[in-house]
C-alpha cells in the first residue's frame, strides 16, 4: 500500500466495538489529532456513543463502514471475532491497530501475515504495557546485561473481575465467554507478552489452570505456568481474576544482581551485588493513560514513516503462541 499521508490530521479511523478500549482510543485519538472517526457497534451498553462531534459518524454495518475507505481500523470487539474483522480491513488496505489478544487461537495467522505481506499495511497490538516506563528501563537493563546471566524470573499479575466494568455484570462480559475468546490467560495476557517481548521465544513446560466457583464464569480465572528462555532461565507466572487490590510484580535473578518492578506502584529497582545501582521511577503527574497515547502515537508514526511499530504483529505473535499451548496444556490435563 502506498504512502502518501503527510501528518496525523490527514488521517481517518474507525473504531470496530465501542465499549471501555474503544472510548479511550476515540478520545485519545482525537487528542492527537485524527478528527475524521468512524464508531462501527451494535452493543447498547455504556459507555454511551460520543456527541457533539460533526466528523464522528455512527455504523452498525461493518461493510458499509470499511466502503467509506478509512486509513486505520481499530479492532475493539470480543476477541473471538477479532480475525474476521482484521482481515477485511486489510483488504479494503487499511492500517489496523487490533486490541490484544490477537485471536483466540492461531488457525488465521498465516492468512493474516499473507495479506499483510501483499497488501504492504502496518498492523499493531494494543500491548501498552511496553510503554510503561520502568519496563523500558527494564528491557534496557537486560539488554546491556547489567546483572549478567539471567537465572530465574518471578511474575504475579491479578486484579479481580467484577470490579472492572462497574456497568455490566462481569459473568457476561467477553472476558468470562469462553465462545468470545475469555478467560485469563488471554485476557491478561500482557504478562506474556513482556516477558516474550524482553526474552524472546518462551518454551513451556508446565502449565496448570482451573475456575473459582465465586466468579461464576466458564472460563479459566487462574493460571499458572513454568516456561524456559532460549538461555535455560526459568520464568515462573501467575495471572489471576481474583486478587484484590491488584497486582502485578516481576523479579527476575540473575548472577551478579536482581531486578524488581512494582507496577501499580510504578517503580523498578536495579540492584547488583546488594548495592540499588538504579531506579526507575515515574512523574507524580504520569497517568496510566499514557500508555495508551504513546502507543498510538508509536503506531501513527510507524505508517508515516514507513517502518515497524514496537508491538508489531511479529513481536506480538510471540505471546500469543505461548500463551494459546498454555490454554491447550491445561485443556489437555
Amino acid at each position: 500500500m502506498e504512502n502518501n499521508v503527510k501528518s496525523i490530521s490527514e488521517l481517518s479511523a474507525l473504531i470496530v466495538g465501542f465499549g471501555s478500549i474503544g472510548s479511550r482510543h476515540y478520545n485519545n485519538l482525537r487528542t492527537l489529532g485524527i478528527t475524521k472517526i468512524g464508531i462501527m457497534r451494535t452493543s447498547t451498553l455504556k459507555p454511551p456513543f460520543p456527541t457533539g462531534h460533526s466528523n464522528t459518524i455512527l455504523y452498525n454495518n461493518y461493510d458499509m463502514a470499511l466502503n467509506d475507505q478509512y486509513d486505520l481500523v481499530f479492532i475493539c470487539n470480543p476477541t473471538s471475532m477479532h480475525m474476521d474483522y482484521t482481515l477485511k480491513a486489510i483488504e479494503h488496505n487499511s492500517h489496523v491497530f487490533i486490541e490484544k489478544p490477537i485471536s483466540n487461537d492461531l488457525t488465521s495467522i498465516p492468512e493474516l501475515l499473507r495479506l499483510i505481506n501483499e497488501k504492504k499495511v502496518t498492523v499493531a497490538v494494543g500491548y501498552q504495557i511496553r510503554f510503561h516506563p520502568n519496563l523500558l528501563d527494564i528491557k534496557k537493563w537486560i539488554s546491556t546485561q547489567s546483572i549478567g546471566e539471567i537465572l530465574h524470573v518471578n511474575v504475579n499479575s491479578g486484579e479481580y473481575l467484577p470490579l472492572w466494568h462497574p456497568w455490566e455484570d462481569h459473568r457476561n462480559s467477553y472476558a468470562s465467554r469462553k465462545e468470545l475468546g475469555g478467560g485469563v490467560a488471554l485476557t491478561q495476557i500482557h504478562d506474556i507478552d513482556y516477558l516474550t517481548w524482553i526474552f524472546g521465544d518462551l518454551e513451556l513446560i508446565y502449565a496448570h489452570g482451573g475456575n473459582s466457583p465465586s466468579l461464576g464464569t466458564n472460563v479459566e480465572d487462574y493460571v499458572s505456568a513454568t516456561l524456559k528462555t532460549c538461555d535455560d532461565a526459568i520464568i515462573h507466572i501467575h495471572i489471576d481474576y481474583l486478587q484484590n487490590p491488584p497486582s502485578r510484580t516481576m523479579k527476575i535473578i540473575g548472577e551478579n544482581g536482581n531486578i524488581e518492578w512494582d507496577y501499580y506502584q510504578n517503580i523498578a529497582k536495579l540492584t547488583i551485588s546488594g548495592e540499588i545501582e538504579e531506579i526507575s521511577r515515574v512523574e507524580d503527574s504520569w497517568e496510566r493513560n499514557t500508555m495508551f497515547v504513546d502507543e498510538l502515537e508509536n503506531f501513527l508514526d510507524a505508517i508515516i514513516n514507513n517502518k515497524a511499530p514496537i508491538n508489531n504483529i511479529h513481536s506480538s505473535l510471540q505471546g500469543l503462541e505461548t500463551t494459546v499451548s498454555i490454554k491447550k496444556y491445561i485443556d489437555s490435563k
